[in-house]
């Protein structure tokens, strides 16, 4: 007889593999899921309210916060999450099953975790997605087909998450031709897009840290023009500010007395992540902290 569960899911890479790592575990049972990301946790309340008798259910990489206490703390709830910045939160649960560990990404930490004689055996194209999925989330990208998944996910995915899983469902694929001229035709569209853009930049204390840091402020997010803005001005920490939607997204790239980015974004911005990246909305304690980065001349 089969088991239930419901999942849900961060809504990046590193979400979507950890679920296939969920169903590649379980594939006798029946899991239905949804992706949110860490400004939707009131869906994740609103949808098991609506249900009488809650299945199993499991919320995977999504960094525990005080937004998710008390109504997630249940007992039918297993949380599956990697983030340091949810270590402060962990001993408040008294009832969900909390699964942490601090690893490179989610999908390692489900790997880790389901595998035994109980579970099937992953196959090479199984490894493979999971190591690209670590690959990038902790953005070591010593795996080239890594960065160039996470253009596709975010452009012939965006709005299909569900087609993502379906198509990834037996593991990695090789990128077909159509997939490989679209990386190239988004990768030369960021080229002309950076053109466009005002870059800013200076220094931030966080803490008693100063970090060198980098700005832009645009419509819509492109993960492509944010990384080769990174490239060009080799900061500590970047900042993209969403001016549309109110939203930021945080980066650190430096090996050299690091901050907690997680951290950051929780007390700053509202919002969460991990020590490498996270995202919130623009704040007045957000603009007061960014007041003093500047346009850069071209």
């Amino acid at each position: 007889m089969s088991n239930c569960y419901h999942a849900y899911t961060h809504k990046d890479l590193d979400g979507a593999i950890s679920l296939l790592t969920l169903l590649w575990a379980l594939p006798n049972d029946t899991i239905t899921y949804d992706c949110v990301n860490n400004l939707q946790i009131d869906h994740i309340k609103k949808s098991l309210d609506k249900v009488n008798k809650p299945c199993s259910t499991f919320i995977l990489d999504l960094s525990l916060r005080e937004e998710f206490l008390p109504d997630l703390d249940k007992k039918y709830i297993t949380f599956i999450d990697h983030h340091e910045t949810s270590l402060d939160f962990i001993p408040r649960f008294q009832n969900a099953k909390i699964i942490h560990k601090v690893v490179t990404s989610n999908a390692l930490l489900m790997a880790q975790i389901f595998k035994g004689d109980q579970i099937p055996k992953r196959t090479d194209a199984q490894k493979m997605l999971i190591a690209l999925a670590d690959d990038y989330d902790c953005y070591r990208l010593e795996i080239p087909e890594s960065y160039d998944l996470n253009i596709l996910f975010w452009s012939e995915y965006k709005n299909d998450f569900s087609k993502f899983i379906k198509d990834y469902s037996n593991g990695f694929r090789e990128f077909s031709s159509q997939q490989k001229r679209t990386i190239q035709y988004l990768k030369s569209e960021a080229r002309e897009e950076v053109k466009k853009l005002t870059i800013f930049e200076g220094h931030i204390n966080f803490g008693n840290k100063k970090k060198r840091t980098v700005a832009i402020l645009a419509e819509s997010f492109s993960n492509i023009v944010n990384d080769m803005i990174i490239k060009e001005y080799h900061p500590d920490i970047f900042f993209f500010i969403n001016s549309k939607s109110q939203k930021v997204s945080v980066r650190q790239h430096t090996k050299d007395d690091p901050i907690n980015v997680g951290t950051f974004v929780e007390k700053i911005c509202e919002g969460g992540g991990h020590m490498h990246a996270g995202g919130g909305i623009i704040t007045p304690l957000f603009m007061e902290v960014t007041k003093n980065l500047q346009p850069v001349n071209k």
